[in-house]
């Protein structure tokens, strides 16, 4: 399996932005990451691909998770990759921006960076990317409690990724 074929696998369910297999070595880990044009998008594949077989192996399509829970930033429960669900999106948007929109029509960007220094940790990433907008969430990949070199990147508007795309 590689970046494109998962593209390939997700891309009936709406506009695939990015689809990324997780490798090692040159082979794949398992896992990887699709990101949608909308979370109504992302829903419909959820519920579509999770179980479904691909190749021999089944599927488990979910939001970003993985192997186990920790407590985040505020003690908002996430996962351990240490990423957000749209409700806690949601709730941190309105205390940082000061205004309220319902979740079902929020509008969010997830950039992937890679090629991060081994030292950078999450506040390090917000603080890198906070000058383009509003950072909903700002997280280091981490391995063995050392960065993997990859991270993401939350926004609150697909302006604020662009403007950081373009001047970073």
């Amino acid at each position: 399996m590689d970046d494109r074929c998962l593209h390939e696998e997700f891309l009936p369910f709406g506009a695939v932005i990015s689809a990324k297999v997780m490798m090692e070595n040159g082979c794949s880990r398992g896992a990887g990451f699709v990101s949608f044009s909308s979370p109504d998008e992302a829903r419909k594949a959820i519920v579509e691909m999770n179980g479904r077989l691909l190749g021999s192996r089944q599927m488990y399509v979910s939001p970003a998770q993985s192997k186990e829970e920790h407590q985040g930033r505020d003690g908002e429960r996430t996962d351990s990759t240490g990423l957000l669900n749209l409700a806690q999106i949601h709730t941190r948007l309105n205390r940082t921006s000061g205004h309220s929109a319902s979740p079902s029509c929020l509008i969010l960007v997830v950039l992937f960076v890679k090629n991060l220094d081994y030292s950078m940790d999450d506040r390090h990433l917000h603080e890198a990317f906070v000058p383009f907008g509003t950072v909903i969430s700002a997280k280091v990949m981490m391995e063995n409690s050392r960065s993997r070199g990859i991270g993401f990147v939350c926004y609150s508007s697909p302006d604020e990724a662009t403007k950081a795309i373009r001047e970073r």
